[in-house]
């Protein structure tokens, strides 16, 4: 993967989220086979003990991220999958990283079936999930 540079990328609440999708989308459109988008500010709002920051950021990448992204795939009429993954989870209570196994989506533009679960961390829990993270990317892949 190459980095993309993201004038206004901070890593916490306030980035320039629209910069990472519009990145990311333009590296797709030029011809990479996959992207890698990461947001660090749900982490620090916790590390920080900042729960509405924490709420916040999280919706701003469902908002300013996720959807303008696929807004743009859709636009582009290009097939995509796409995995929503924390790197790990960051407790409110401690303020630190825990070592459990994170909730994570798989959505396939071409596919008609889903769960039709929300994405949370409860119902991530009642789905199928893997122990070796490192797996995941296989079903990205479909290897």
């Amino acid at each position: 993967l190459e980095s993309v540079a993201v004038e206004g990328a901070t890593g916490e609440t306030y980035t320039n989220y629209e910069g990472k999708a519009d990145g990311a989308f333009e590296a797709l459109r030029a011809g990479d086979d996959f992207v890698c988008i990461h947001v660090e500010a749900p982490d620090e709002a916790s590390h920080n003990g900042n729960l509405e920051e924490k709420i916040l950021s999280i919706g701003f990448i469902d908002q300013r991220i996720v959807k303008r992204i696929c807004t743009q795939l859709g636009s582009a009429d290009m097939d995509y999958r796409l995995l929503l993954v924390s790197d790990h989870k960051t407790l409110m209570e401690t303020r630190t990283h825990d070592g459990d196994p994170v909730p994570y989506m798989l959505y396939d533009s071409t596919k008609t079936v889903h769960s039709g679960l929300t994405y949370t961390e409860k119902n991530g829990e009642k789905n199928p999930y893997t122990q070796v993270g490192t797996k995941l990317l296989s079903l990205l892949f479909q290897l």
